[in-house]
């Protein structure tokens, strides 16, 4: 198993914000809501964490603070010389709180919550895997990946965010299992081309009726003036008429 994505403790967290100050130092936020939750939701291992390696820790504390998921318990993250970095002092802080042992860290919280229940270290943080087995994606490798299933387009943001900070090996599967997806993409960008085209026309033809508007006004100025020859009206009129109809001719291809 090999570090596939490091913290920094150096963050800032405020005190009681564990899961969120353990989220942040791996570049992530607010992905749950206590270190129970996050614990459930993990890869579990119940021995003790590895050393050499920086990973997410979790103890529940029965006495401590429930919420409407049960109690919320304590998260840390046990470093690869096995001192335990931790949210652990009160109010706003930059830098966390580093225990000289697991047991230090478990016997400091238990002397202050009524007890602590050590449960193990996980994988993730958040829903960003940590260590394993898998090397890491990056935008530059995601780039490249996305290119072999659509080369013709570039690789969408939503895509390269997602996927950027996880295995490569699941975004590869991911990317598996779309062809119906990248057909959609495919059809979405051809019809952002029929809308453009549907909207330049608009504006061709929003030009044409303020154009036909002066023309019907430049018509009625003719008509007031009693020296105007009549066919002076009829061939000015017939010269704007032509052009209108050519011009509609032109924007809706009738030959």
């Amino acid at each position: 198993m090999k570090q596939l994505k490091y913290p920094d403790l150096g963050i800032t967290y405020r005190g009681g914000w564990c899961e969120k100050g353990v989220e942040n130092a791996f570049g992530t936020n607010g992905i749950y809501t206590s270190a129970m939750v996050a614990w459930k939701n993990n890869v579990q291992h119940t021995d003790s964490p590895p050393i050499g390696l920086y990973v997410p820790i979790y103890i529940d504390l029965p006495n401590g603070p429930k919420d409407g998921n049960g109690t919320q318990g304590d998260a840390a993250i046990s470093c690869p010389d096995g001192t335990i970095a931790a949210c652990a002092l009160s109010g706003k802080n930059t830098g966390m709180y580093k225990y000289s042992s697991l047991q230090a860290y478990i016997n400091d919280y238990a002397r202050n919550n009524g007890g602590a229940i050590f449960k193990g270290w996980g994988e993730y943080v958040g829903k960003l895997k940590v260590v394993g087995d898998d090397d890491m994606a990056d935008k530059t490798i995601l780039t490249k990946l996305w290119a072999g299933y659509a080369d013709q387009y570039p690789a969408p943001d939503s895509f390269l965010d997602y996927w950027d900070g996880k295995p490569i090996s699941e975004a590869l599967d991911w990317l598996g299992e779309q062809p119906i997806h990248i057909d959609l993409i495919n059809k979405a960008r051809s019809h952002d081309d029929v809308l453009k085209v549907a909207e330049d026309r608009l504006k061709d033809i929003e030009t044409l009726q303020k154009q036909l508007n002066e023309c019907e006004s430049s018509c009625k100025n003719i008509s007031t003036v009693k020296t105007c020859d009549s066919s002076d009206i009829e061939k000015d009129t017939n010269t704007k008429v032509n052009w209108l109809v050519n011009k509609f001719k032109l924007i809706f291809n009738i030959k």
